[in-house]
Protein backbone atom coordinates (compact mmCIF):
# COMPACT_ATOMS: atom_id res chain seq x y z
CA UNK A 1 0.00 0.00 0.00
CA UNK A 2 1.02 3.64 -0.42
CA UNK A 3 1.46 5.26 2.99
CA UNK A 4 0.69 8.90 3.77
CA UNK A 5 1.29 8.69 7.53
CA UNK A 6 4.61 7.71 9.11
CA UNK A 7 5.58 6.84 12.68
CA UNK A 8 9.04 8.17 13.50
CA UNK A 9 10.90 6.52 16.38
CA UNK A 10 12.53 6.18 18.89
CA UNK A 11 12.77 9.80 20.04
CA UNK A 12 9.89 11.81 21.46
CA UNK A 13 10.94 15.08 19.81
CA UNK A 14 12.52 15.63 16.38
CA UNK A 15 15.42 17.99 16.83
CA UNK A 16 16.84 17.70 13.31
CA UNK A 17 14.72 20.36 11.59
CA UNK A 18 16.30 19.76 8.20
CA UNK A 19 15.25 16.11 8.37
CA UNK A 20 11.78 17.02 9.63
CA UNK A 21 11.13 19.53 6.85
CA UNK A 22 12.36 17.14 4.18
CA UNK A 23 10.09 14.41 5.57
CA UNK A 24 7.06 16.71 5.61
CA UNK A 25 7.55 17.29 1.89
CA UNK A 26 6.53 13.63 1.44
CA UNK A 27 4.35 12.62 4.38
CA UNK A 28 0.93 14.11 5.15
CA UNK A 29 1.36 13.28 8.82
CA UNK A 30 4.28 12.37 11.06
CA UNK A 31 3.90 11.05 14.59
CA UNK A 32 6.36 10.29 17.36
CA UNK A 33 5.76 7.97 20.31
CA UNK A 34 5.02 10.24 23.28
CA UNK A 35 4.38 9.22 26.92
CA UNK A 36 0.88 10.22 27.96
CA UNK A 37 2.23 12.17 30.91
CA UNK A 38 4.16 14.59 28.65
CA UNK A 39 1.80 17.37 27.57
CA UNK A 40 4.18 19.41 25.39
CA UNK A 41 6.60 17.06 23.60
CA UNK A 42 7.96 19.39 20.91
CA UNK A 43 10.42 22.11 21.85
CA UNK A 44 11.35 24.01 18.66
CA UNK A 45 9.09 26.68 17.17
CA UNK A 46 9.09 24.96 13.76
CA UNK A 47 8.05 21.63 15.27
CA UNK A 48 5.27 23.37 17.18
CA UNK A 49 4.22 25.14 13.98
CA UNK A 50 3.92 21.79 12.21
CA UNK A 51 1.96 20.47 15.18
CA UNK A 52 -0.44 23.43 14.94
CA UNK A 53 -0.92 22.59 11.24
CA UNK A 54 -1.76 19.00 12.18
CA UNK A 55 1.26 17.66 10.28
CA UNK A 56 3.33 16.60 13.31
CA UNK A 57 1.29 14.88 16.01
CA UNK A 58 2.14 12.94 19.18
CA UNK A 59 1.03 9.31 19.35
CA UNK A 60 0.28 9.10 23.04
CA UNK A 61 1.00 5.84 24.88
CA UNK A 62 0.66 4.59 28.45
CA UNK A 63 1.51 1.39 30.31
CA UNK A 64 -2.09 0.11 30.17
CA UNK A 65 -2.36 0.08 26.36
CA UNK A 66 -2.64 -3.32 24.67
CA UNK A 67 0.20 -2.49 22.27
CA UNK A 68 2.49 -1.57 25.16
CA UNK A 69 1.67 -4.77 27.06
CA UNK A 70 2.09 -6.88 23.93
CA UNK A 71 5.41 -5.23 23.10
CA UNK A 72 6.69 -5.73 26.63
CA UNK A 73 5.83 -9.44 26.49
CA UNK A 74 7.43 -9.85 23.05
CA UNK A 75 10.59 -8.13 24.23
CA UNK A 76 10.95 -10.43 27.22
CA UNK A 77 10.25 -13.60 25.23
CA UNK A 78 12.88 -12.74 22.63
CA UNK A 79 15.60 -11.82 25.04
CA UNK A 80 15.07 -13.88 28.16
CA UNK A 81 15.09 -17.59 28.90
CA UNK A 82 12.40 -17.99 31.59
CA UNK A 83 13.53 -21.47 32.62
CA UNK A 84 17.17 -20.50 33.16
CA UNK A 85 16.31 -16.99 34.30
CA UNK A 86 19.01 -15.46 32.10
CA UNK A 87 19.63 -13.71 28.79
CA UNK A 88 19.36 -16.18 25.89
CA UNK A 89 22.67 -17.67 24.86
CA UNK A 90 22.61 -16.23 21.33
CA UNK A 91 23.14 -12.82 22.95
CA UNK A 92 26.04 -11.64 25.00
CA UNK A 93 24.89 -10.35 28.37
CA UNK A 94 27.33 -7.46 28.06
CA UNK A 95 25.36 -6.19 25.04
CA UNK A 96 22.52 -5.22 27.38
CA UNK A 97 24.26 -4.01 30.50
CA UNK A 98 24.34 -0.37 31.53
CA UNK A 99 28.05 0.29 31.76
CA UNK A 100 30.19 3.39 32.00
CA UNK A 101 31.35 4.50 28.57
CA UNK A 102 28.65 2.55 26.73
CA UNK A 103 25.82 3.73 24.47
CA UNK A 104 22.69 4.39 26.50
CA UNK A 105 19.16 5.70 26.09
CA UNK A 106 16.37 6.82 28.42
CA UNK A 107 13.05 4.98 28.29
CA UNK A 108 9.94 6.49 29.83
CA UNK A 109 7.88 4.18 32.04
CA UNK A 110 4.70 5.06 30.11
CA UNK A 111 6.17 3.11 27.20
CA UNK A 112 6.48 -0.18 29.11
CA UNK A 113 4.22 -2.44 31.12
CA UNK A 114 4.60 -2.75 34.91
CA UNK A 115 5.85 -6.29 34.34
CA UNK A 116 8.63 -5.02 32.06
CA UNK A 117 9.64 -2.46 34.65
CA UNK A 118 9.97 -5.26 37.19
CA UNK A 119 11.89 -7.35 34.65
CA UNK A 120 14.40 -4.52 34.14
CA UNK A 121 14.81 -4.20 37.88
CA UNK A 122 15.30 -7.93 38.48
CA UNK A 123 17.82 -8.35 35.64
CA UNK A 124 19.60 -5.05 36.36
CA UNK A 125 19.12 -4.10 32.70
CA UNK A 126 17.95 -0.62 33.69
CA UNK A 127 18.89 2.01 36.23
CA UNK A 128 16.83 4.81 37.67
CA UNK A 129 13.60 5.56 39.45
CA UNK A 130 10.57 7.69 38.80
CA UNK A 131 9.43 8.14 35.18
CA UNK A 132 12.69 7.33 33.38
CA UNK A 133 14.93 4.27 33.07
CA UNK A 134 18.50 4.35 31.74
CA UNK A 135 19.04 1.35 29.44
CA UNK A 136 21.68 0.10 27.03
CA UNK A 137 21.24 1.31 23.45
CA UNK A 138 20.71 -2.29 22.28
CA UNK A 139 17.84 -2.67 24.74
CA UNK A 140 16.26 0.52 23.40
CA UNK A 141 16.76 -0.61 19.78
CA UNK A 142 14.91 -3.88 20.24
CA UNK A 143 12.14 -2.61 22.45
CA UNK A 144 11.33 0.60 20.57
CA UNK A 145 11.30 -1.19 17.20
CA UNK A 146 8.89 -3.81 18.59
CA UNK A 147 6.68 -1.10 20.09
CA UNK A 148 6.75 1.02 16.93
CA UNK A 149 5.90 -2.02 14.78
CA UNK A 150 2.88 -2.91 16.92
CA UNK A 151 1.62 0.69 17.01
CA UNK A 152 2.16 1.15 13.26
CA UNK A 153 0.54 -2.14 12.25
CA UNK A 154 -2.62 -1.51 14.26
CA UNK A 155 -3.00 1.99 12.77
CA UNK A 156 -1.81 1.27 9.22
CA UNK A 157 1.22 3.56 9.43
CA UNK A 158 4.64 3.43 7.84
CA UNK A 159 7.69 3.31 10.11
CA UNK A 160 10.82 5.43 9.94
CA UNK A 161 13.69 4.95 12.39
CA UNK A 162 16.11 7.70 13.29
CA UNK A 163 19.48 6.46 12.08
CA UNK A 164 21.12 7.30 15.41
CA UNK A 165 19.27 4.47 17.16
CA UNK A 166 21.36 1.95 15.27
CA UNK A 167 24.76 3.41 16.07
CA UNK A 168 26.93 0.73 17.68
CA UNK A 169 24.02 -1.72 17.63
CA UNK A 170 24.94 -5.36 17.13
CA UNK A 171 23.60 -6.98 13.93
CA UNK A 172 22.00 -9.78 15.97
CA UNK A 173 20.17 -7.15 18.01
CA UNK A 174 18.88 -5.39 14.91
CA UNK A 175 17.65 -8.68 13.41
CA UNK A 176 15.90 -9.59 16.66
CA UNK A 177 14.05 -6.28 16.71
CA UNK A 178 12.15 -7.19 13.51
CA UNK A 179 9.04 -9.25 14.36
CA UNK A 180 9.50 -12.94 13.59
CA UNK A 181 5.90 -13.35 12.40
CA UNK A 182 3.82 -12.36 9.39
CA UNK A 183 4.17 -8.77 10.58
CA UNK A 184 7.91 -9.01 9.94
CA UNK A 185 7.30 -8.49 6.22
CA UNK A 186 5.06 -5.54 7.07
CA UNK A 187 7.80 -4.01 9.21
CA UNK A 188 10.46 -4.51 6.54
CA UNK A 189 8.33 -2.98 3.78
CA UNK A 190 7.25 0.01 5.84
CA UNK A 191 10.81 0.70 7.01
CA UNK A 192 12.08 0.26 3.46
CA UNK A 193 9.41 2.47 1.89
CA UNK A 194 10.12 5.30 4.32
CA UNK A 195 13.88 5.00 3.75
CA UNK A 196 13.41 4.95 -0.03
CA UNK A 197 11.18 8.03 0.01
CA UNK A 198 13.64 9.93 2.17
CA UNK A 199 16.58 8.98 -0.06
CA UNK A 200 14.68 10.02 -3.20
CA UNK A 201 14.05 13.53 -1.88
CA UNK A 202 17.61 14.12 -0.66
CA UNK A 203 18.24 15.90 -3.97
CA UNK A 204 15.76 18.62 -2.96
CA UNK A 205 17.49 21.52 -1.20
CA UNK A 206 15.32 21.79 1.90
CA UNK A 207 17.20 22.92 5.01
CA UNK A 208 16.37 23.93 8.56
CA UNK A 209 15.98 27.51 7.27
CA UNK A 210 13.29 26.66 4.69
CA UNK A 211 9.99 28.24 5.86
CA UNK A 212 7.52 25.65 7.11
CA UNK A 213 4.61 27.45 5.41
CA UNK A 214 6.33 27.21 2.02
CA UNK A 215 6.70 23.43 2.31
CA UNK A 216 3.09 22.89 3.34
CA UNK A 217 1.78 25.18 0.57
CA UNK A 218 3.88 23.41 -2.06
CA UNK A 219 2.76 19.96 -0.97
CA UNK A 220 -0.90 20.93 -1.07
CA UNK A 221 -0.54 22.45 -4.54
CA UNK A 222 1.10 19.29 -5.91
CA UNK A 223 -0.84 16.68 -3.98
CA UNK A 224 -1.82 14.74 -7.13
CA UNK A 225 1.78 14.40 -8.33
CA UNK A 226 2.82 13.44 -4.78
CA UNK A 227 0.17 10.69 -4.64
CA UNK A 228 1.47 9.27 -7.94
CA UNK A 229 5.04 9.35 -6.65
CA UNK A 230 4.06 7.65 -3.37
CA UNK A 231 2.41 4.79 -5.24
CA UNK A 232 5.57 4.26 -7.27
CA UNK A 233 7.77 4.27 -4.16
CA UNK A 234 5.43 1.76 -2.52
CA UNK A 235 5.65 -0.59 -5.50
CA UNK A 236 9.44 -0.32 -5.49
CA UNK A 237 9.57 -1.04 -1.75
CA UNK A 238 7.75 -4.32 -2.38
CA UNK A 239 10.91 -5.47 -4.20
CA UNK A 240 12.94 -5.38 -0.98
CA UNK A 241 14.33 -8.69 0.20
CA UNK A 242 12.35 -10.28 3.02
CA UNK A 243 15.39 -10.96 5.21
CA UNK A 244 18.29 -8.70 6.08
CA UNK A 245 21.03 -9.74 8.52
CA UNK A 246 21.85 -6.14 9.39
CA UNK A 247 20.70 -2.57 9.05
CA UNK A 248 23.51 -2.01 6.54
CA UNK A 249 22.02 -4.77 4.37
CA UNK A 250 18.60 -3.11 4.33
CA UNK A 251 20.15 0.29 3.60
CA UNK A 252 22.16 -1.19 0.73
CA UNK A 253 19.05 -2.83 -0.73
CA UNK A 254 17.21 0.51 -0.59
CA UNK A 255 20.21 2.33 -2.08
CA UNK A 256 20.42 -0.15 -4.97
CA UNK A 257 16.76 0.39 -5.85
CA UNK A 258 17.27 4.15 -5.80
CA UNK A 259 20.45 4.05 -7.96
CA UNK A 260 19.12 1.51 -10.46
CA UNK A 261 15.54 2.73 -10.84
CA UNK A 262 14.59 6.07 -9.31
CA UNK A 263 17.67 8.11 -10.17
CA UNK A 264 17.84 7.02 -13.87
CA UNK A 265 14.10 7.52 -14.31
CA UNK A 266 14.30 11.04 -12.86
CA UNK A 267 17.28 11.95 -15.06
CA UNK A 268 15.56 10.53 -18.15
CA UNK A 269 12.44 12.56 -17.42
CA UNK A 270 14.48 15.76 -17.20
CA UNK A 271 16.32 15.02 -20.46
CA UNK A 272 13.06 14.13 -22.17
CA UNK A 273 11.41 17.32 -20.96
CA UNK A 274 14.32 19.46 -22.20
CA UNK A 275 14.26 17.63 -25.54
CA UNK A 276 10.51 18.20 -26.04
CA UNK A 277 10.89 21.92 -25.39
CA UNK A 278 13.72 22.32 -27.88
CA UNK A 279 12.03 20.20 -30.57
CA UNK A 280 8.82 22.22 -30.41
CA UNK A 281 10.75 25.48 -30.51
CA UNK A 282 12.56 24.41 -33.70
CA UNK A 283 9.26 23.25 -35.24
CA UNK A 284 7.70 26.67 -34.71
CA UNK A 285 10.69 28.50 -36.14
CA UNK A 286 10.33 26.32 -39.23
CA UNK A 287 6.62 27.18 -39.44
CA UNK A 288 7.38 30.89 -39.29
CA UNK A 289 9.90 30.63 -42.13
CA UNK A 290 7.02 30.42 -44.63
CA UNK A 291 4.95 33.32 -43.23
CA UNK A 292 4.40 36.95 -44.17
CA UNK A 293 5.62 40.25 -42.72
CA UNK A 294 7.78 40.49 -39.61
CA UNK A 295 6.50 41.27 -36.12
CA UNK A 296 7.86 40.95 -32.61
CA UNK A 297 7.10 37.91 -30.47
CA UNK A 298 7.56 38.69 -26.76
CA UNK A 299 10.12 36.70 -24.79
CA UNK A 300 7.42 35.32 -22.49
CA UNK A 301 5.98 33.38 -25.44
CA UNK A 302 9.27 31.50 -25.82
CA UNK A 303 9.69 30.57 -22.17
CA UNK A 304 7.85 27.22 -22.56
CA UNK A 305 10.62 26.22 -24.97
CA UNK A 306 13.80 27.95 -23.85
CA UNK A 307 13.04 28.84 -20.25
CA UNK A 308 12.92 32.27 -18.61
CA UNK A 309 15.13 35.07 -19.87
CA UNK A 310 14.71 34.32 -23.60
CA UNK A 311 15.19 37.23 -26.01
CA UNK A 312 12.30 38.61 -28.02
CA UNK A 313 12.64 37.58 -31.69
CA UNK A 314 11.32 39.16 -34.86
CA UNK A 315 9.25 36.55 -36.67
CA UNK A 316 6.70 36.33 -39.45
CA UNK A 317 3.28 37.60 -38.50
CA UNK A 318 1.16 36.01 -41.21
CA UNK A 319 0.47 32.96 -39.07
CA UNK A 320 0.90 34.78 -35.75
CA UNK A 321 -2.37 33.82 -34.14
CA UNK A 322 -2.15 30.17 -35.15
CA UNK A 323 1.41 29.95 -33.91
CA UNK A 324 0.56 31.46 -30.53
CA UNK A 325 -2.23 28.88 -30.27
CA UNK A 326 0.29 26.16 -31.05
CA UNK A 327 2.60 27.53 -28.38
CA UNK A 328 -0.17 27.33 -25.79
CA UNK A 329 -1.24 23.86 -26.90
CA UNK A 330 2.35 22.65 -26.83
CA UNK A 331 2.83 23.96 -23.31
CA UNK A 332 -0.33 22.16 -22.18
CA UNK A 333 0.79 18.91 -23.83
CA UNK A 334 4.22 19.09 -22.21
CA UNK A 335 2.73 19.84 -18.79
CA UNK A 336 0.28 16.95 -19.08
CA UNK A 337 3.04 14.52 -20.07
CA UNK A 338 5.21 15.82 -17.25
CA UNK A 339 2.55 15.49 -14.55
CA UNK A 340 1.69 11.98 -15.73
CA UNK A 341 5.22 10.82 -14.89
CA UNK A 342 5.55 9.56 -11.27
CA UNK A 343 8.91 11.29 -10.86
CA UNK A 344 7.68 14.74 -11.85
CA UNK A 345 7.18 15.52 -8.15
CA UNK A 346 10.95 15.31 -7.57
CA UNK A 347 11.79 17.70 -10.43
CA UNK A 348 9.03 20.12 -9.44
CA UNK A 349 10.33 20.18 -5.85
CA UNK A 350 13.88 20.76 -7.11
CA UNK A 351 12.66 23.70 -9.17
CA UNK A 352 10.81 25.18 -6.19
CA UNK A 353 13.42 24.69 -3.47
CA UNK A 354 16.63 24.17 -5.44
CA UNK A 355 18.66 21.07 -6.20
CA UNK A 356 21.31 19.65 -3.89
CA UNK A 357 24.64 19.17 -5.63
Amino acid sequence: MSFTYVLHYPWIDIVNLGWLKNAILYWDHISTIVPASIAFPYETMDARSFQDEGVLTPLSVNSDMDEVKESSDQFKSRLFDDEKREIKRKFRESEFKVERGGYHSLLHTDKMSPELRDFFKDTKMAHGRGEWRLVNRNTATIYMTILAANLAKKRGLAMLADSSIFESTANSVYTESIPQTSSGRFTMETLGEAMLAYLSLQTVNITSDTPAEKIIKFRRKHRDELAHFRLTVSNLAAQLNEEHPSLESLQQNVHDIYINQIQPATNNLKRSLDGMKMKNFVDYLTTFAFGGSLSLIPASTLEPFLGSGSYAIALCAGGGFSVVAKVVKSRIDINNQFRADPYSFILTAQKEFGRCR
